[in-house]
């Protein structure tokens, strides 16, 4: 039913947490692909170390080309409903075949159910600049009426289709990206922004589907985001030597606090277990 996309560089700690908060909260059949890359031998060795984990379950694609890479993934991809997600995101609730998604799967004029969007929404970061949020119009308790307001620059909360936390037509991002050049997950996005077809309602839950843990920063070419800054170095390390970020910890900060969508709050690390 759907493909997960996730976009994934010298994260393979946090990739680990998102990737284990699938397997908690996705109740609909899905493949997995990961486009990743890294830029040291040792987040190399961290992602070999998640690959061996896995096994032949996920589908890991050494980034070669992005844009090239994504769009083979996309056109081969095997559901016809789309999630891309980066590395920094965490499923928090689960996802399954509710009335919510039947909806958006009967009715063609529905172009995405936003997983990162809910009615309780009212600022963006947690625990930083409180930014509110402008809430697009509910024409009842899931559906919105969307407004292409923001830029691919400046991009509203309520847009139906980001590089980041929406169930989306797999057609439809086919036909967004090929004709279109990307360098990366952030330049992607502004392409999706740019392109949104001309559909004017998106679903969402009343309460968040995903989170946003952005407690550091990899892309080199929107270094203004705002971001924590807990060293990916140290992370790396700690995958390494068997800890993995405590899932729990950072739901509990969520469930908490049901007006953010996005947070910079430290990990708690647990001692991974190691089956033999």
């Amino acid at each position: 039913m759907v493909n997960i996309i996730i976009f994934s560089k010298d994260r393979a700690c946090q990739l680990d947490c998102l990737l284990r908060s699938i397997i908690r909260y996705m109740y609909v059949p899905h493949t997995i692909y990961i486009l990743y890359t890294y830029t040291t031998e040792e987040y190399e060795k961290g992602y070999n170390k998640l690959i061996e984990k896995c096994g032949s379950t996920i589908k890991f694609i050494k980034e070669k080309d992005f844009c090239n890479d994504f769009k083979t993934i996309l056109n081969y991809s095997i559901y016809e409903f789309t999630i891309l997600f980066v590395d920094d995101t965490l499923l928090i609730r689960p996802i399954v075949k509710d009335s919510v998604f039947n909806r958006f799967i009967h009715n063609d004029n529905i172009l995405s159910v936003s997983l990162r969007l809910c009615k309780n929404s009212k600022y963006t970061h947690f625990n930083t600049i409180e930014k509110e949020i402008p809430l697009p119009i509910f024409i009842d308790d899931s559906m919105y009426l969307w407004e292409n307001s923001g830029t691919p620059e400046t991009p509203h909360w309520e847009h139906p289709i980001t590089a980041n936390g929406q169930i989306v037509r797999t057609k439809v991002l086919q036909h967004i990206v090929s004709d279109s050049q990307f360098s990366n997950p952030n330049m992607l996005e502004r392409v999706l922004i740019k392109n949104i077809p001309n559909i004017e309602y998106a679903l969402c839950y009343n309460d968040l589907r995903v989170a946003e843990f952005a407690i550091n920063i990899v892309n080199t070419t929107h270094t203004t985001n705002i971001h924590g800054d807990v060293n990916i170095e140290y992370l790396n390390d700690m995958w390494l030597k068997d800890y993995e970020i405590d899932i729990d910890y950072w739901c509990k900060i969520v469930y908490s606090n049901p007006e953010y969508q996005r947070f910079m709050v430290e990990p708690t690390f647990s001692k991974r277990l190691i089956q033999k």
